[in-house]
């Protein structure tokens, strides 16, 4: 485990540093996708459960709407009685072939749709009495009594927890998609811990040791041109002590025939 963690550390050849580089900009890309999808979800089913919600909120209103409307066409017979209350059907049926194949729905949702309540069959039922009202008025009164008897088992309690179900489901969305955006948060978090650990601190390693190494050349630098200028200095002071006794009497230190023939050639020269 030390070696595996040290190896993690070591840099290796500098040269290859850019694949961890391009190794965390990739992570990172991906985190920042993963967010914009995670927030893109929450957007989409928020606004989808809030349709859902207000569509299964108006069910309940168009289920009353529909048994008021009922009873003042079966007592007045009037035409535009009729009319809103067709208009009140057709917008139940669709909400309720809406609400009910929606793809995302809970299994409570489906339970109590298409299961043993079978709320879906007894709306479209509720309708079809209630259609009926709507074309004969007149004749209508065994057709009121069973969408009252209707009513009166519990479709409109149903109704009421089509609503709170839909609200639960739009409540555990929201948890499962604030799940994920915290989940993005804290491995954003992570990344950016594991790219200061495995690149920064390489990667400064790295420069300390050239800075390192170029002081040391440096100083070696230093000390050999140090050394160059002190042998330059010894072999200058060489050059002229060999010169010196080049034209100099070893013995008596008096200037020998050839300093003579140099100082001539000198004055010579410059006459």
């Amino acid at each position: 485990m030390p070696s595996a963690f040290k190896k993690a550390f070591w840099i290796g050849n500098p040269k290859h540093l850019w694949k961890r580089y391009a190794a965390a900009v990739f992570l990172i890309a991906a985190l920042l996708s993963t967010t914009h999808i995670a927030a893109s979800l929450a957007l989409e089913a928020n606004a989808r459960n809030a349709e859902l919600i207000n569509m299964s909120g108006r069910q309940r209103m168009l289920s009353q709407r529909i048994l008021f409307l009922s009873l003042q066409a079966t007592d007045h017979n009037e035409d535009g009685v009729r009319d809103r209350l067709e208009q009140s059907i057709d917008l139940l049926t669709e909400s309720q072939r809406a609400l009910s194949t929606d793809p995302h729905l809970s299994q409570n949702l489906v339970d109590l749709y298409l299961g043993e309540r079978d709320l879906n069959v007894r709306v479209y039922e509720f309708s079809e009495i209630a259609g009926q009202i709507a074309l004969n008025p007149s004749l209508s009164e065994a057709a009121l009594m069973q969408l009252l008897a209707l009513d009166s088992e519990a479709l409109l309690g149903d109704l009421n927890k089509a609503v709170s179900l839909f609200e639960a489901q739009a409540a555990d969305d929201a948890s499962r998609l604030e799940l994920i955006q915290n989940a993005s948060f804290y491995a954003a978090l992570v990344i950016l811990l594991l790219e200061g650990l495995l690149i920064f601190v390489p990667a400064q390693r790295v420069v300390r040791r050239s800075i390192s190494n170029l002081e040391t050349q440096s100083k070696i630098v230093t000390c050999a041109k140090v050394e160059a200028v002190k042998r330059n200095q010894e072999l200058e002071l060489l050059k002229d002590r060999v010169e010196h006794e080049a034209m100099h009497d070893s013995l008596t230190e008096f200037p020998n025939r050839r300093a003579l023939e140099s100082h001539m050639a000198k004055l010579k020269s410059l006459a």
